[in-house]
């Protein structure tokens, strides 16, 4: 069952599920993809949350984005290109990639 998030200015937002999430590190930051539904079009939303240690819960912030899954293909060929430069950018240089590793 979805859960019900509060979406700014945007009542019509029905939420359809948390799909995937990437925990950082530090474990005070995560970060969600969901699906979403708008006046009949399906959205995808990838959202930085942090931890609200008052409840123990994630909250979404205002760092990430939203679109039109007809973009999804165009985004993934995107991320896609970005993780190879960075690979390339890294092995290149010689410097330190994600977490850590060269």
């Amino acid at each position: 069952m979805p859960t019900q998030e509060y979406i700014p200015g945007a009542r019509d937002w029905i939420d359809l599920g948390e799909i995937y999430r990437v925990h950082k590190r530090d474990g005070l930051e995560t970060v969600v993809f969901r699906l979403y539904k708008y006046h009949g079009e399906l959205y995808f939303d990838v959202r930085l949350h942090f931890l609200d240690e008052a409840t123990g819960d994630y909250r979404p912030t205002k760092k990430g984005l939203r679109m039109n899954v007809d973009c999804l293909e165009g985004f993934c060929q995107g991320l896609a290109s970005l993780g190879n430069a960075i690979a390339e950018y890294v092995n290149h240089n010689n410097v330190e990639g994600c977490h850590g590793q060269a």
